[in-house]
């Protein structure tokens, strides 16, 4: 988890692996819809956890990172531009 990153409840589209493209997450006063604009998975080079990230375009919002840490089994979000 990077610092400032807040926890967050994320709905996805399941497919075959289950959960994997977050389709929209729950801000604290609502859903806002997200639109994903790229992907890509990283992983520490000695145990450390996977990450599945998201550059998404949050409604209301602007674009931001959303990402998904396997280790924690849970969902993130990271504010780039408002």
């Amino acid at each position: 988890m990077m610092r400032d990153d807040e926890p967050v409840r994320v709905e996805c589209y399941a497919g075959g692996r289950g959960e994997e493209t977050p389709r929209r997450f729950w801000t604290g006063s609502g859903w806002a819809e997200l639109t994903v604009l790229d992907r890509w998975v990283s992983e520490a080079a000695e145990g450390g956890n996977r990450l599945r990230w998201f550059r998404v375009r949050v409604e209301g919002r602007g674009e931001g990172l959303v990402y998904f840490d396997e280790g924690l089994d849970a969902w993130f979000y990271h504010a780039t531009t408002t």
